[in-house]
């Protein structure tokens, strides 16, 4: 089957692809975080004042627990989706970078089909992961390696929740040892780069944790993108890309 003949993870080789494609391009990349956050955070006030300016216009000034409990779904709902595509957006230009294709910010929005599917995905992996990890820690962290490339098969592939997850237990048997390392040297590179942010600011200003909060969101613009593309290369080494022709038969 496809990716079995590559059963070599390098994750040395890894990160020196997300590093690559990185700095091939990294203000866009950046700006993908930006422009993420930005519509993450400003989404969801304009989804709440939407929401309010109905009510306004229903004229309702003192509103029961029922419509209180609506208004409150309905705008987890409206964020969700947004978090969802956004999430979907930054998949696929990884997946486009790492393919040596020059995605645009626009790429963030592409394939809104997929936004249901992809909220379900989320929905499932959290309570997979989060059943094991109430159970005993190594089952949940077992089910976030099995699955963890769930968001790239789906985006890549067009397929559903379950197929999703079931490719990417295929493509990860065998290689969990190999993705722990992965993940527990991206939680050392942010833990790394936390401790020696703290530090410096410990000795230039007498607000060491005022600083960090306000340097760690840009510092997290640097250290995601390498992250992400690395793991996005990890998966297309599991899954190469398929031809044009192949992709046009298939769709």
């Amino acid at each position: 089957m496809q990716g079995e003949d590559r059963a070599v993870i390098g994750l040395r080789a890894a990160w020196a692809a997300g590093w690559r494609a990185f700095v091939q391009r990294p203000l866009f990349w950046i700006a993908v975080e930006v422009v993420v956050a930005a519509l993450a955070i400003g989404g969801g006030f304009v989804i709440t004042a939407v929401l309010a300016a109905l009510l306004a216009l229903a004229g309702v000034s003192d509103p029961p627990p029922f419509v209180i409990f609506v208004y409150v779904l309905s705008g987890i709902g409206m964020w969700s989706l947004l978090i969802a595509q956004l999430a979907m957006g930054k998949v696929w230009v990884s997946l486009q970078g790492v393919d040596g294709a020059r995605p645009s910010l626009w790429a963030l929005f592409a394939k809104p089909n997929l936004m249901w599917r992809f909220c379900a995905g989320y929905a499932l992996f959290i309570t997979l992961v989060g059943l094991g990890l109430l159970l005993l820690v190594v089952p949940g962290v077992r089910a976030m390696l099995r699955w963890c490339c769930w968001p790239c098969v789906m985006v890549d592939r067009d397929l559903g929740v379950f197929a999703s997850f079931a490719e990417s237990a295929r493509l990860t048997r065998g290689r969990l040892l190999k993705l722990l390392a992965f993940w527990v040297a991206a939680f050392a590179l942010i833990a790394l780069v936390t401790l020696l942010m703290r530090a410096l600011a410990g000795v230039l200003l007498p607000s060491a944790e005022a600083v960090t909060g306000i340097l760690g969101i840009p510092l997290a613009w640097l250290y995601n993108p390498l992250i992400w593309l690395s793991f996005t290369w990890i998966y297309r080494r599991l899954s190469p890309a398929r031809p044009a022709h192949e992709a046009a038969v298939a769709d």
